[in-house]
């Protein structure tokens, strides 16, 4: 007996040198990098999923939480909250998730991981040391059902059904923050109640008419990009040929102002992976006052809802002009842009202003200005 407590007595000193070696002499683990042991991994995920299974049963779901107008509706709010961590169909593994340990699971796996209750549950309480935050304390309950009721009616989503389900939600839940006006077909309509915000989900799509160009293209204070497809300065004879045209070559070999029209037809064609070789990765956006810092910022928000925009507007472009000296560029697009949601048809100038360097990859857009305003009848 004697031995046995002497032993018990090590074990316990032992144990708070230990302790005190981790809290006082600066040895614990505290890096993201290099991961844990497998076993202490699961030690810790098998903790946490049954303290969640058990404080998820006193949640109730209200009457109609996962109705359709609400998943659409949280589609919205997911695209602005949740998606640079919880990756979406289509998206990049953003740099901060890469360095996550652990690390967010992916929407399509965060799908088939949570029951309602527990999603709910998590959303508004947080999961200590992981980086995922708690919305309750900003968000309402009705908010985050409707994060919930998406996560639902996301099970099945492919990349162009989760941007639908997004620019839908954007419609329904009014201004994000951003309005999404475009240069080449992007806009912005103003009616009788003032300005509101139009993501372009039921505007006509066409670029099979030729337009006249006018000073269209003409260069001022410097040396003129290549226009025309096969970069000699040649003109395409409509705008819709000569985004075709930059849409046909790669991104190494476009002029400056080929790169603004290879940008609109990337975001027509709903190409995220070539809107992102034409962009800078530290590209700055500047649109109707918002702002957008970087691919990833950009990829994680606002990227769905123009596509689905660009892909339904209807743009003639009027009059451009292309500073270029040595490597850096400067290409203004203004365009005559034409839309139509459900029976109503509006009209509106759009202007776009892009900045460009010259790199060993060839022109990448360094900065976005996007400006629109209704045109008067």
């Amino acid at each position: 007996m004697k031995q046995f407590l002497l032993g018990m007595g090590t074990v316990v000193v032992l144990g708070l040198l230990l302790v005190l070696a981790l809290t006082v002499g600066g040895y614990a683990p505290i890096t993201a990098v290099p991961a844990e042991s497998g076993w202490w991994r699961n030690l810790v995920h098998s903790a946490y999923e049954s303290a969640l299974a058990r404080r998820a049963q006193g949640v109730s779901r209200p009457q109609g939480w996962n109705d359709a107008a609400r998943a659409r509706a949280g589609a919205s709010a997911f695209d602005d909250m949740c998606a640079s961590c919880h990756t979406p169909p289509g998206h990049a593994v953003s740099v901060q998730v890469q360095g996550m340990n652990p690390a967010p699971p992916r929407l399509d796996e965060l799908l088939h991981r949570r029951t309602p209750a527990e999603a709910f549950y998590v959303l508004r309480h947080g999961v200590r040391m992981t980086g995922m935050p708690a919305f309750g304390p900003t968000h309402s309950d009705g908010t985050l059902w409707e994060l919930v009721a998406f996560l639902e009616a996301a099970r099945d989503l492919d990349t162009m059904g989760y941007r639908k389900m997004v620019a839908a939600g954007r419609g329904l839940t009014g201004d994000d923050g951003h309005d999404h006006s475009h240069g080449p077909g992007g806009g912005r309509q103003s009616g009788a109640d003032g300005p509101r915000r139009d993501d372009g989900h039921d505007h006509d799509h066409d670029h099979d008419h030729d337009h006249d160009h006018g000073e269209d293209d003409k260069a001022s204070g410097g040396h003129h990009g290549d226009m025309g497809a096969g970069g000699d300065g040649g003109e395409p004879s409509s705008h819709a040929q000569a985004m075709q045209a930059a849409a046909m070559l790669p991104a190494s070999e476009l002029g400056p102002a080929q790169v603004s029209d290879a940008l609109f037809a990337a975001l027509a064609a709903g190409d995220a992976e070539r809107v992102r070789q034409l962009l800078h990765p530290q590209v700055l956006i500047f649109e109707q006052g918002g702002q957008e810092t970087g691919w990833e910022e950009y990829s994680a928000h606002h990227l769905a809802a123009d596509m689905a925009f660009a892909a339904k507007a209807s743009a003639r472009r009027a009059f451009r002009q292309v500073w270029q000296q040595s490597d850096t560029a400067v290409v203004a697009t203004r365009s005559d842009v034409e839309s139509q949601s459900q029976s109503e048809s509006s009209s509106y100038r759009s202007t776009e202003t892009l900045l460009l360097r010259e790199g060993p990859q060839g022109w990448r857009v360094t900065h976005i200005h996007w400006s629109s305003r209704a045109m008067e009848n």
